[in-house]
């Protein structure tokens, strides 16, 4: 919701705040909704980090710029101002009752996986025993996902 691309810089801005290195960031891409369908298109993004913090306190972590950035909770793929996964962690897998890493529906979103393929399509995903590169070749997501605006992080 509102100006989409400004979000993602504004959280940027939040992540780079926290004990968080920002590494890599993929282009925007403009991508249609999955789920609930009927809204405005959404600008995804893929970044890389590195952190000491534990996967539970990076959870925390971007749960609280998503509430500092307006965003409220009410159901699930409603419009919202951003929305910030933990898509994967190196080698570990975690499922617990609040949080699943790897993300367990990064296969079937290609608007995750074109994204990440730019950054890191030889990265390995625990779990799915697979690269970002096999996983986007192998999806039967067919979304539509278009190249939006290449940013550059300062």
């Amino acid at each position: 919701m509102g100006d989409r691309t400004s979000n993602i810089t504004e959280a940027l801005y939040h992540i780079s705040k926290t004990p968080c290195s920002i590494i890599r960031v993929s282009s925007l891409y403009e991508t249609e909704p999955v789920g609930h369908v009927e809204q405005a298109d959404f600008i995804n993004a893929v970044i890389e980090i590195r952190s000491d913090l534990t996967a539970d306190k990076l959870l925390h972590s971007l749960l609280r710029i998503e509430s500092v950035m307006g965003r409220v909770r009410r159901q699930v793929w409603e419009p919202r101002i951003i929305d910030l996964d933990i898509l994967s962690i190196q080698a570990t897998v975690i499922f617990s009752t609040y949080l699943k890493v790897p993300h367990p529906q990064l296969a079937h979103r290609r608007f995750v996986l074109v994204p990440f393929q730019e950054i890191a399509a030889d990265y390995w995903v625990a779990g799915f025993d697979k690269n970002v590169r096999q996983l986007l070749k192998e999806t039967t997501d067919k979304s539509r996902v278009k190249l939006y605006k290449v940013i550059e992080v300062k």
